[in-house]
């Protein structure tokens, strides 16, 4: 079979997953961390700006350094604007391109045609790895992973013909990955892997390196990786993501993490109740703990001793057990248990097991059988309705979060965004109802409370709304959002003191929030505070210069201390921006 009749099966697969995913260019954005990586980044929202550049290489908001990935971010905003749809095609394309590299390289390594097109369809058609394509926010994991395999891809170059051009191509391409997504850490462990099976690299002699001088080829990797570990964990602790020590004891994530790997595997085998987000357990059954560490030290076990005859099962499960260490939350992250993320890479070993070990293993017995391809057929048919069906979950938030409520129980934060969907729609006793199940589930989960408020305000029940706000910051006394809520309420009230009281506390706590400055701002003009109102209307402006209401607002202010031609600049550029300018102004 020449090679141009065998690039049929990986087109024909490419097609197959754009089929699938295609859907997604008319989905919307989710209310769960779009906001913060797009729609509610004022950053982000500028497009590709040479400030936005600067600040995506310090932040940490989001409890990640990963600055090539808000640049990202930003490119799609430069060319489709708050398009979703050309935000999602993004990362389809890149889960398509992934796709591609994986085979290459897997073919490349090895010279198997059929078993590499097996393991890039499983990758390419596993629900399990919907979550990473059809979230927008999940735009780190499709990315950082082009530049996992792409490294490989390269390693794969610089082992057939060593040269410093080559491995300097690695270098830099690793580099990159991480700066998508610290996830790439434990690349230099597999690369050693492929060292072992299929680059056979370990043995001495024969074209082999030895362990020692693989290691030492490795180092400058492993330097990067060091300065990302190291960059992660200050990240997450700035950023507010690191779960509390006291409340998580290493003992309970410990066992969460054995019980986490053999659930992606069971999840593997039969993805079924695949949600977005999955609560920490109360309680973690010890039966599970046991059975999943049993089931660990089994596979261990079986590869060990099996390495000489099939060298590809350790590679495989070292490769699935690794990638997972910085995510299977012995050094929590973030307040779920496990995510269906964080197995995009991961199960690619456990894919290479079950295609290697079933070509290799029954292949051998069942030669010029018809069982296998109709088998790999049957699965691959299997995992495309799957998909299809998983995919339509992800249309919107309320698609999203109405499939989780039912097929979870307990799951507060499903709840919670649900609740906030229905909100959106105008349905507030609906969504109150979600949000009380919330706090319900999670006592001291004060974006409940917050949103309580925010619905019993919208219906004009200021007095309870204003007692559900105080709720949330009870639990959380630097909670910006509900001071800024509380601002707005006491605006409603006809408040002036009160609501510049809540806006300068919410300012202190969301300094980046050209809203509150805004607000803050009108709330002074109210009184009359002139000079320090128009101090807030240009801190909001600086922060969003695009902010055409503070635009309108900081022109009357200009009006009203007697500078003219100030006030026509600031007017013009309001209504460039399409703000409805009324007939009537400021006395």
């Amino acid at each position: 079979m020449n090679d141009r009749i065998k690039g049929l099966p990986l087109l024909f697969l490419i097609a197959l997953t754009l089929f699938i995913y295609a859907p997604v260019g008319g989905y919307d954005f989710l209310s769960y961390d779009d906001p913060g990586y797009v729609t509610g980044n004022n950053h982000v929202r500028a497009g590709l700006t040479r400030g936005g550049a600067l600040w995506a290489f310090r932040d940490t908001s989001v409890g990640h350094w990963h600055p090539l990935t808000w640049l990202s971010h930003m490119a799609d905003v430069h060319i489709y604007g708050l398009n979703p749809g050309g935000h999602h095609l993004t990362n389809l394309l890149l889960h398509l391109i992934n796709t591609s590299i994986l085979f290459f390289v897997l073919r490349q390594m090895t010279g198997l045609f059929r078993q590499s097109l097996f393991v890039a369809a499983l990758f390419a058609l596993h629900p399990l790895n919907v979550e990473s394509v059809a979230w927008i926010a999940e735009r780190k994991n499709v990315l950082s992973t082009f530049f996992w395999f792409a490294t490989m891809g390269a390693y794969v170059r610089y082992v057939k013909s060593p040269d410093f051009l080559r491995y300097a191509t690695v270098f830099i391409l690793f580099a990159l990955g991480l700066l998508a997504k610290p996830m790439l850490v434990t690349l230099p462990f597999v690369l050693l892997l492929l060292d072992y099976w299929p680059l056979r690299r370990w043995q001495e002699g024969n074209g082999g390196a030895g362990i020692s001088l693989l290691l030492l080829e490795k180092a400058p990797l492993l330097f990067l990786t060091g300065i990302s570990i190291v960059l992660t964990l200050w990240s997450a602790k700035t950023g507010g993501a690191m779960a509390d020590a006291d409340a998580l004891p290493f003992s309970t994530r410990f066992a969460n993490a054995l019980v986490s790997y053999g659930t992606y595997l069971a999840k593997m085998l039969w993805p079924v109740k695949l949600f977005v987000f999955y609560p920490y357990p109360a309680a973690i059954s010890l039966g599970k703990v046991f059975a999943a560490a049993l089931l660990l030290a089994g596979i261990t076990v079986f590869a060990f001793f099996q390495r000489r005859r099939f060298p590809f099962l350790v590679t495989g499960w070292l490769w699935y057990l690794g990638t997972l260490i910085p995510v299977i939350g012995l050094v929590q992250v973030g307040i779920q248990c496990m995510a269906d993320r964080y197995a995009y890479v991961s199960l690619v070993g456990i894919f290479i097991m079950l295609v290697w070990g079933i070509t290799d293993f029954i292949g051998q017995r069942l030669k010029g059988s018809v069982i296998l391809p109709a088998s790999a057929v049957f699965i691959i048919a299997a995992l495309t309705v799957n998909t299809w069906f998983q995919v339509q979950y992800w249309q919107n938030s309320k698609s999203l979060f109405s499939h989780a409520v039912a097929v979870t129980q307990d799951n507060y934060l499903a709840h919670y965004h649900l609740g906030t969907a229905l909100l959106g729609e105008g349905k507030r006793d609906a969504a109150i109802a979600h949000f009380l199940k919330a706090a319900e589930i999670k006592p001291d989960y004060e974006p409940a409370y917050n949103s309580i408020g925010i619905a019993l305000q919208l219906e004009g029940r200021f007095s309870e709304a204003r007692s559900y706000y105080r709720a949330a910051i009870e639990i959380k006394p630097d909670y910006g959002d509900t001071y800024y809520n509380l601002g707005t309420l006491f605006d409603a009230m006809g408040k002036p003191d009160e609501a510049i009281a809540a806006y300068r506390q919410a300012v202190k706590f969301k300094p980046e929030s050209a809203s509150i400055y805004n607000n803050l701002g009108v709330a002074l003009t109210k009184k009359g505070q002139m000079e320090e109102a128009i101090v807030a209307f240009n801190k909001s402006l600086l922060l969003n210069p695009d902010y055409a209401g503070a635009h309108y607002n900081l022109a009357l202010a200009l009006k009203r201390r007697g500078f003219s031609e100030e006030y026509e600049a600031h007017i013009r550029e309001a209504e460039r921006l399409n703000f409805p300018i009324p007939g009537r102004r400021l006395p």
